[in-house]
């Protein structure tokens, strides 16, 4: 008897190990899992943005895209989590549809949306250090336009 209840608690317990660890990677696969890509801008530079008002040509032909200049007080309309502007380092960018993907929660980017955001970007909001390349990159994806 005493067996037969130490194999089912044995049992039981490496099937809660096995449940919870396969909801930590089913979690974990949701948060690493591509936030939805822009298709609003292509310019993958996180360089302010020339030629404020000009329409830009590239090889693939003419006027293939044109940039556009936001205010601080444009800028400012845009606050709130279901319309999220930010600047960072000259450009504007739009990242509504990245909140839920923020690694670190949507609230962090929800503080600094309609602002100038670079001090809180280059610091991962005070913490001393900047973000990642990647995050340069998947930043890159939602550029609109730049501060003037």
């Amino acid at each position: 008897m005493k067996k037969t209840v130490a194999v089912f608690i044995a049992f039981y317990i490496i099937s809660m190990g096995v449940m919870v660890g396969w909801g930590f990677l089913d979690k974990q696969s949701k948060e690493n899992s591509a936030p939805p890509t822009p298709t609003t801008n292509k310019n993958t530079s996180t360089e302010p943005i020339q030629n404020n008002t000009s329409t830009q040509t590239d090889s693939t032909g003419p006027a293939a895209s044109t940039t556009k200049s936001y205010t601080l007080s444009d800028l400012a309309k845009h606050k709130t989590a279901n319309d999220c502007w930010v600047a960072i380092r000259g450009n504007v960018y739009d990242v509504t549809s990245y909140l839920d993907f923020h690694p670190g929660g949507a609230d962090l980017i929800l503080m600094v949306c309609g602002q100038d955001a670079t001090n809180a970007y280059n610091t991962q909001g005070g913490r001393g250090r900047g973000h990642s390349s990647r995050a340069d990159a998947q930043l890159a994806q939602y550029i609109i336009g730049t501060l003037k």
